[in-house]
């Protein structure tokens, strides 16, 4: 699918009543989750600080994300294109698959926030690349990379400095 076609398909996103990850839809400022390790904070999450496509997104940036923008719409998905820049979003897990190329996804519980990466191949086969998990009950995470030993890191919400 040509970045066109996910342009015009990005209004599938309907959120009801409250935005993405627990943020009433604009009445809330952006939140924004530091996670760190071995006295490193090498990985951000924001929640509801980016908006693309119509949907608030939430995004994870940390070492283990390579060549894709790692947002999307609670409980949905985000395509990037070839040069690793968000071209769509959408809930619809068969759309995705109709995609080539970069995916990530936001899955949202009362207990957890999961971020997914990976890959739509030729053929339309996905291959996960990694995973990060929060708990928002504790602030624990896990980033698990393909073909690595999983990370634990501990997550703080902070203020956005812009």
């Amino acid at each position: 699918m040509n970045s066109r076609s996910w342009k015009s398909k990005a209004v599938l996103i309907g959120l009801s009543g409250v935005a993405l990850l627990s943020l009433a839809a604009g009445a809330q400022a952006a939140e924004v989750l530091q996670c760190s390790h071995d006295g490193k904070s090498d990985v951000t999450v924001s929640l509801g600080a980016h908006q693309a496509f119509g949907a608030p997104l939430g995004c994870v940036e940390g070492p283990f994300v390579v060549g894709m923008t790692a947002c999307a719409p609670k409980n949905g998905f985000g395509v990037s294109g070839g040069d690793g820049k968000l071209i769509g979003v959408t809930r619809d897990r068969q759309e995705v698959m109709r995609h080539s190329g970069p995916v990530a996804s936001a899955r949202v519980d009362e207990t957890k926030y999961l971020f997914t990466g990976g890959k739509i191949g030729f053929g339309h086969d996905y291959k996960q690349a990694w995973t990060f998990e929060i708990s928002r009950v504790t602030g624990a995470a896990l980033a698990s990379v393909a073909g690595k030993a999983p990370v634990k890191y501990q997550c703080a919400k902070v203020q956005p400095k812009l």
